[in-house]
C-alpha cells in the first residue's frame, strides 16, 4: 500500500511545527470566485526551495487554529510571491488567467488531510 503524505505534515514540517514561521499570503483580489481555498493562504518553501502552500481555511479546518497574519513571519500581497516566483510558476502552472494561489495549491503533490488519495500507479 503506497503512503501518499497529507499537506498539512509536510507544510508543518517545511515550518517546524509552528505556522508562525511561515509568511502569510493575501490574495487581494476582489470578487475572486475561489475565495474560500486561497484568499489567505500560508507559505514556505521546502528544502528545494519549491513553495508550500496551506489555506488558512485548511489550518482552521484541521486543527481548529485560528490565524493571525501578524503572528506570522512576514506577510505578502499575491503580486509580490508571483514576482518572486514567476520563473517556478512559469514552469510548474498553467494559469490561464485563474488565479495563481489555487494552481499552486492544485499542482501541489499531496492532498489535503481527508482528501481522497491520487490513484496507484499499475506496474
Amino acid at each position: 500500500m503506497s503512503q501518499v503524505p497529507c499537506r498539512i505534515f509536510v507544510f508543518l514540517s517545511a515550518v517546524e511545527g509552528n505556522w508562525r514561521n511561515a509568511i502569510h499570503i493575501a490574495c487581494g483580489e476582489q470578487d475572486c470566485p475561489h475565495a474560500a481555498a486561497c484568499s489567505e493562504v500560508l507559505f514556505t518553501a521546502d528544502a528545494d526551495g519549491s513553495p508550500v502552500l496551506l489555506p488558512v481555511s485548511a489550518l482552521r479546518a484541521c486543527g481548529g487554529q485560528e490565524v493571525d497574519k501578524h503572528e506570522c513571519a512576514g506577510c505578502l500581497e499575491k503580486s509580490a510571491f508571483v514576482a518572486a516566483y514567476r520563473r517556478f510558476l512559469d514552469w510548474h502552472t498553467d494559469t490561464d488567467g485563474d488565479c495563481v494561489l489555487r494552481r499552486l495549491l492544485e499542482a501541489q503533490l499531496f492532498p489535503l488531510c481527508g482528501a481522497a488519495s491520487p490513484p496507484e500507479k499499475k506496474q
